[in-house]
């Protein structure tokens, strides 16, 4: 998923005018401290055990979480295909 972002000249600190925003496998540091509520990555790591969810720490020292292990866990679709009845014929048959 791509979307593009315009950034006002008010709110222009020195970056592009425009760039783009790409959804990643992992939360970002933002998306973590939403879910967890917490800042600090060892409180951030304390939290996401005591509520089940699986995590590494990254050489930078920085939690990643799987955004589909997150979806999966709060009831989002993982883009599951429903299983649909299979047609089967036996042998010499046709439909």
């Amino acid at each position: 998923m791509r979307c593009s972002l315009l950034v006002p000249q008010s709110l222009d600190w020195g970056w592009p005018w425009r760039f783009e925003l790409e959804t990643s496998i992992v939360l970002t540091a933002i998306e973590l401290v939403e879910l967890s509520g917490y800042r600090k990555p060892s409180a951030q790591a304390r939290w996401l055990e005591r509520n089940g969810f699986p995590f590494v720490v990254g050489g930078d020292g920085q939690l990643k979480v799987l955004r589909q292990a997150v979806e999966g866990r709060l009831g989002g679709k993982l883009g599951e295909k429903k299983r649909e009845p299979q047609l089967r014929l036996r042998s010499g048959q046709q439909p």
